[in-house]
């Protein structure tokens, strides 16, 4: 390897430089002068023909003819994502036209990388900045694509290096796939975390009050209870229906712990069966329509509720039976009131369903069987609700939607389904296969006519009670022990932390406007000793808790897209720099502060409620 390009990988992508020293070269790559001008490579394949990567006469000049075909996608779009980087030639003529392109480059073939790097210098063909991936295993590929996900803000130009769509069909078909499914996900991530961030924090905050005095679920007399035990999940989808007498012959016998999920509580009522218990997470202010029936029947009263500690706040004020909570990984406030270990005292990730958040508190205190009933996962006819669904929304149905796809089914059939109930379905299968290899779990799917869930197997629910025998553990018998939660501030700390930040956004706002004028008037020195007072009071901003817990998590996807501006933003011009942060971080400025004007109600009000109380002195 050239000594440079070994700096260049040792100071860019260390992982890299060790990989690349364990290649043994292989004959049927063979490197060889082009006629014209540089090198190309030549990969023999099954058939004993061998391929040229690039023009066997004059790879530069072909660099050119294939950027060209990129001209003008490239003129608006910053981002490049390259599959197939063979001895860069065109990574080089796109870099040289457009210096200021953030780049991820992926190449499948190492030994052609071994070549690359013994014979070219890699500083020529990236920058520090750039991303460089070659494919030595799917984990590789994964956290490429991961680290490229994370960075991304604007739409990105693909660019393949055509021999290699030839010569690699099935791998650049499969990363082709891989690629669109991460940008897929990150576009629903930032819809998802856009849609509720602020959720997330008001409720964590307004229901630190009712964390603070119920019972952790995983904690406790429940890891003894439930291990073992025998549970149903009973969600929302049409099939419930056709399960109501035998939920009622299971409930009145004892076989399983009946725990709804969702709406599902609303059938379950107007049939007269009990759960056992009801499980909520959803953060959105409507979520407590869903027990409006159950409330106005006085069910509520009797049946436990187990609930995620971002969950709409107004589901706990009008709930007025047993409580017991379950940390959320959306819920951040907690972090900063309590002194805890969310990984020892125990917590559940953010998930596209409510079924998947009771599916990791179960397998997490390894109850089993799990037994999913109603979990349709799409259509049976034009219906994907159980009767008695509605709580004051217009009942939906699948009518001309055309935005479906086609899963396999239960019985083996073709299942109507969504985008996200295959989202749902995938987020069940991927805990399954968790809890199956790391607990023993066995898990059932009795959902006729529902969307087969890898890892479960089929049969009917009135077929698997004759395997059940009575029970007497469920988390209701342990609904008196306390709670283990410990505040890890006092009230004068908390205040003087909120303090603090309001006091560094005056700060940030007072050097933004000495920004604007020293750039106005052109003052380079003076620019470049603002921007880092700038910077001197961003970190403090960073390292407050009150930022951090509260502030931070409710502009996430601004944030995010904020932060990779700023990182690419040219530092070699003193004034051009400081018009660009000037401008970024003036509408961030007013952002964090409509938002801390927001939240400062309710945080100065939990504050009052917790003291009061004598929960925080």
């Amino acid at each position: 390897m050239l000594r440079n390009n070994e700096r260049f990988l040792k100071n860019t992508n260390p992982h890299l430089l060790h990989n690349v020293k364990d290649i043994k070269s292989s004959e049927n790559v063979v490197l060889e002068p082009a006629k014209n001008d540089g090198l190309t490579v030549k990969i023999e394949d099954e058939n004993q023909n061998y391929n040229y990567i690039h023009s066997k006469y004059n790879p530069v000049r072909e660099a050119k003819t294939i950027i060209d075909r990129y001209e003008e996608e490239l003129k608006t779009k910053d981002n490049v994502m390259i599959y197939g980087l063979g001895m860069g030639y065109h990574v080089e003529e796109l870099k040289h036209r457009y210096p200021k392109h953030k780049l991820f480059v992926y190449e499948p073939n190492s030994d052609v990388f071994s070549h690359l790097v013994n014979n070219r210098n890699l500083d020529r063909i990236l920058g520090t900045k750039d991303m460089l991936s070659v494919g030595f295993s799917a984990a590789d590929i994964k956290k490429f694509l991961q680290e490229y996900i994370e960075q991304l803000n604007v739409n990105t130009t693909f660019i393949v290096l055509p021999s290699y769509e030839r010569l690699y069909q099935e791998e650049y078909n499969e990363f082709i796939h891989n690629f669109i499914e991460a940008v897929k996900a990150k576009r629903i991530t930032n819809i998802t975390n856009y849609r509720f961030e602020k959720n997330w924090t008001i409720n964590s905050l307004k229901n630190l009050k009712y964390t603070l005095n119920t019972p952790n679920v995983l904690s406790g007399a429940n890891v003894k209870n439930m291990k073992q035990t025998p549970t149903i999940i009973v969600a929302a989808g049409p099939s419930l229906n056709r399960e109501i007498n035998t939920l009622k012959y299971i409930k009145e016998n004892s076989l399983a712990n009946i725990y709804s999920v969702g709406s599902a509580i609303n059938t379950l009522v107007d049939n007269d069966i009990i759960p056992d218990a009801v499980f909520t997470y959803d953060p959105q202010d409507h979520n407590h329509r869903v027990y409006q029936k159950a409330i106005e029947k006085g069910v509520d009263k009797e049946v436990l509720m187990v609930f995620g500690s971002s969950v709409g706040y107004k589901t706990l004020e009008y709930y007025r039976g047993p409580k017991f909570h379950v940390l959320t990984s959306q819920d951040t406030v907690t972090k900063m009131f309590l002194d805890v270990d969310y990984r020892q005292y125990g917590f559940v990730s953010d998930s596209p369903s409510i079924a998947v958040i009771t599916l990791q508190i179960l397998g997490l205190l390894e109850s089993s069987p799990i037994i999913f009933v109603g979990q349709n996962l799409g259509y049976v006819g034009n219906e994907h609700y159980a009767d008695g669904i509605q709580y004051g929304e217009k009942r939906k149905t699948l009518n001309d939607n055309s935005n479906t796809l086609i899963v396999k089914g239960t019985q083996g059939q073709d299942i109507v389904t969504t985008d996200s109930f295959n989202r749902m379905r995938q987020s069940l299968e991927y805990y399954i296969g968790y809890f199956i290899q790391e607990k023993n779990i066995q898990f059932i799917n009795t959902t006729v006519e529902g969307a087969h869930i890898e890892g479960t197997r089929f049969e009917y629910l009135e077929n698997v009670i004759s395997d059940l025998s009575p029970i007497s553990n469920s988390f209701v018998d342990s609904i008196e022990q306390k709670n283990e939660l410990n505040l890890s501030l006092s009230k004068n700390e908390l205040l003087d932390l909120k303090d603090s930040f309001d006091n560094n956004l005056g700060n940030i706002a007072h050097y933004l406007d000495r920004l604007n004028e020293q750039v106005e008037r052109m003052r380079l020195n003076q620019i470049d000793q603002t921007l880092k007072e700038i910077d001197k009071t961003l970190k403090n901003v960073n390292l407050n808790s009150y930022y951090q817990h509260i502030i931070a998590p409710m502009i996430r996807v601004q944030n995010e897209i904020v932060n990779n501006k700023i990182r690419n933003i040219d530092y070699s011009q003193n004034d051009k720099r400081g018009a660009e942060v000037y401008q970024l971080l003036s509408k961030h400025l007013e952002l964090m502060s409509d938002v801390n004007n927001e939240i400062s109600e309710h945080f100065y009000e939990t504050i009052e409620e917790l003291s009061n109380e004598g929960v925080i002195e």
